[in-house]
């Protein structure tokens, strides 16, 4: 699938007033990264990696919501922030990993798969320099 395909299916859609959800967007997915460090001293590798995911989609979700789009897709919104920031080098380096994570975090839900320290220590430097890149991006302090 492409992005263009996901507009004419409905799971990426043009949406004015979701411009207005950009900070609550990136304030939850501060508090998913907050949560990714508890969870991995509590050992509760799954959860760590499933919020580290939900960091990572908290802020593609703003990146859409900046550009006037709403989604109901995971695939498709990765697609859609690799199309609408084609531009911007540093942000779509790390989506090749981040759509990995996407599989990884769905084989974990429904699959069985059980994450490790070494997998969570991943998650959290990517979820990490991710929130860095897009805050920077969309000009956010926190």
């Amino acid at each position: 699938m492409n992005f263009e395909e996901c507009l004419n299916k409905g799971f990426i859609k043009k949406d004015s007033s979701m411009e207005n959800k950009v900070l609550v967007s990136i304030n939850k997915s501060k508090k998913f990264l907050s949560a990714i460090s508890v969870n991995i001293n509590a050992e509760l590798f799954d959860v760590a990696v499933i919020v580290g995911y939900s960091s990572i989609f908290c802020c593609n979700q703003a990146l859409l919501f900046k550009k006037g789009y709403s989604e109901r897709s995971h695939s498709c919104l990765v697609l859609a922030v690799r199309k609408l920031y084609a531009n911007q080098i540093e942000l779509i380096s790390f989506l090749n990993a981040i759509d990995d994570l996407r599989f990884t975090r769905h084989r974990i839900q429904y699959s069985g798969l059980d994450a490790d320290l070494e997998m969570c220590d991943f998650v959290k430097t990517l979820a990490n320099g991710y929130f860095q890149v897009v805050c920077e991006l969309l000009e956010i302090k926190l």
